[in-house]
């Protein structure tokens, strides 16, 4: 690679799905890299449903995706952009699935489910890295990311080997601490209430849970031990 060559980039995901923080972990731990999206010259990265020739050879494009339940608890706790494409996920109704900010908790996840079912399908045929969020906040999960993203693609030059600079903060989250990692990896929920999780459940495919390495909580004694007041 040659020494001042930027290698173009895209982390694909939902917003609130860790995207920033994936990008900053790439950004801050290989030579010369450059999130694509950030000069909208090409794919929107929280889009699905892209035509082929929206594709280029030359972008490394990964995938990373938040437990489910997570994801519904930080989309209503900070919605951020989500408007711009899918309002689908709002309501002006009331009812036991609507969560802060008018987050319709059974419109969310089956958005949720449509955006994964593609690009899942999409993974299987391109090159794309999958990343699970919740491993990128174990002791181990940066370093083994990074090991895996050099295997994938031995050209990238790491910044330095064997010491994995571990983002602060980055764009809608608040700063890292260890108590935000455990609120993660415990699934610790403040915004999902158990008719919530219930839909979650009855719509998800199967093999969602066992591809992402997610279980499911599955029944309401269980559902009480995540939650977070």
């Amino acid at each position: 690679m040659s020494r001042n060559k930027k290698t173009d980039y895209v982390v694909f995901g939902l917003q609130r799905s860790g995207t920033n923080f994936c990008e900053k972990i790439i950004s801050d731990n290989f030579q010369h890299m450059a999130a694509k999206p950030r000069d909208n010259a090409y794919i929107w990265k929280h889009k699905y449903n892209i035509d082929d020739e929206e594709f280029r050879d030359d972008v490394k494009h990964f995938l990373i995706y938040k437990n489910p339940y997570k994801w519904l608890d930080s989309i209503a706790r900070k919605p951020v952009d989500i408007h711009r494409k899918y309002k689908e996920v709002f309501t002006s109704q009331n009812s036991e699935t609507v969560m802060p900010n008018n987050i319709d908790g059974i419109h969310a996840i089956d958005l949720w489910i449509k955006w994964y079912l593609w690009w899942f399908k999409q993974v299987d045929v391109r090159n794309i890295q999958e990343i699970r969020y919740e491993n990128l906040l174990t002791p181990t999960g940066p370093e083994n990311f990074i090991q895996d993203t050099k295997k994938r693609w031995p050209d990238l030059i790491r910044v330095q080997e064997g010491n994995v600079k571990i983002p602060g903060k980055v764009g809608q989250s608040e700063p890292w601490s260890p108590q935000r990692s455990r609120e993660y990896l415990n699934v610790e929920l403040k915004h999902v209430n158990w008719r919530i999780v219930q839909a979650v459940n009855e719509r998800i495919p199967s093999g969602f849970w066992k591809r992402m390495g997610y279980s499911m909580i599955d029944s309401e004694e269980a559902f009480r031990k995540h939650i977070n007041n």
